[in-house]
């Protein structure tokens, strides 16, 4: 991935990131650039752990409009 700047959001069922669950993960970036990770079962999530590994592996920054929230789901879940 050429791009260093990620904009990124989370779906879930819920507020409460211990008893809700992540249902996916929205990216995008540049002007056409855009993946969104969704989760149905454990491969899925490892997929998505793998894959937000590589960009921070990187260099990716991270751009989130509520991040406290976004995070606490992504580190509860992946």
């Amino acid at each position: 991935m050429e791009e260093k700047w990620v904009a990124v959001d989370v779906e879930t069922t819920g507020l409460n990131f211990k008893k809700d669950k992540l249902l996916c993960i929205a990216m995008s970036w540049g002007s056409a650039g855009k993946d969104v990770l969704s989760f149905s079962g454990s491969e899925e999530l490892e997929e998505a752990k793998k894959k937000l590994q590589e960009m921070m592996d990187v260099g990716v920054n991270f751009i989130f409009h509520n991040g406290k929230f976004d995070v606490k789901f992504i580190r509860e879940h992946l």
